[in-house]
């Protein structure tokens, strides 16, 4: 089946979209593997931001005018731009489409204490975590894995076309005194900061899931930390 209108993917990456939007963009993602690529792009650019860019206070008014931006952006569909006359409309259409997505990408970096960064598109809206589940949970390749970890549970689902992850401690004992449980993903080169994870909750992890073999949890102190300070109290297979 050929799709002649595409999603809006960076909107759909950032939660940025309604939930009749989003129901749309979940079913078209289901076929077509340039829109699955586009989003992985749009959270890998994000992660990758996080990593490089000292911490900055976003302005109150920067996540209305880069919705904005997108909405003027113009998107040309693959399969428009594989028909005679319009590569050039393609390629000239490509270029200001990547610069939206660097730019909302680069909006969507928000710096948490101690020095651990996180990637949260949105975060602060009441439905954000909730929405970045639904769409992982949805993707063709998604995954779960539960383990049992101090009294309760650890679900992690995951999605490596997305690129994303989320992690759900159910019934977990809360961490004590000055501590919290953080989040790691183990790659070939060592672990990967993955975030801070908050018992009873559905956390979403701020890390690339692509490459990851395992899920690690350590104690660490709170705020978290850049490298892992203690032994991994969990360690799940992904792979």
């Amino acid at each position: 089946m050929t799709n002649d209108t595409h999603i809006d993917a960076v909107g759909y990456a950032l939660d940025a979209v309604d939930d009749l939007e989003r129901a749309r963009s979940e079913r078209h993602l289901q076929d077509c593997e340039s829109c699955r690529r586009e989003v992985a792009e749009v959270a890998e650019l994000t992660v990758t931001l996080a990593s490089d860019i000292p911490p900055v206070a976003p302005s109150p008014d920067l996540r209305s005018a880069l919705l904005e931006q997108i909405q003027h952006t113009p998107q040309v569909s693959q399969s428009r731009a594989d028909r005679p006359g319009h590569a050039r409309t393609s390629a000239r259409t490509s270029r200001p489409r990547r610069a939206v997505i660097g730019l909302v990408a680069a909006g969507a970096v928000v710096v948490a204490g101690a020095g651990v960064i996180h990637a949260q598109p949105w975060a602060n809206t009441s439905g954000g975590v909730t929405n970045a589940m639904s769409r992982i949970e949805h993707a063709p390749d998604a995954t779960r894995r539960t383990m049992p970890f101090r009294g309760g549970t650890v679900t992690v689902i995951s999605s490596r076309s997305l690129n994303q992850a989320v992690a759900t401690l159910h019934k977990v004992t809360a961490s004590t005194g000055d501590t919290t449980y953080q989040g790691w993903f183990i790659k070939g080169d060592g672990p990967t900061n993955a975030g801070i994870l908050k018992t009873g909750h559905t956390n979403q992890l701020t890390a690339n899931v692509q490459g990851a073999k395992e899920f690690d949890i350590t104690i660490e102190p709170t705020g978290g930390s850049q490298v892992p300070t203690k032994t991994p109290i969990l360690a799940m297979p992904l792979t």
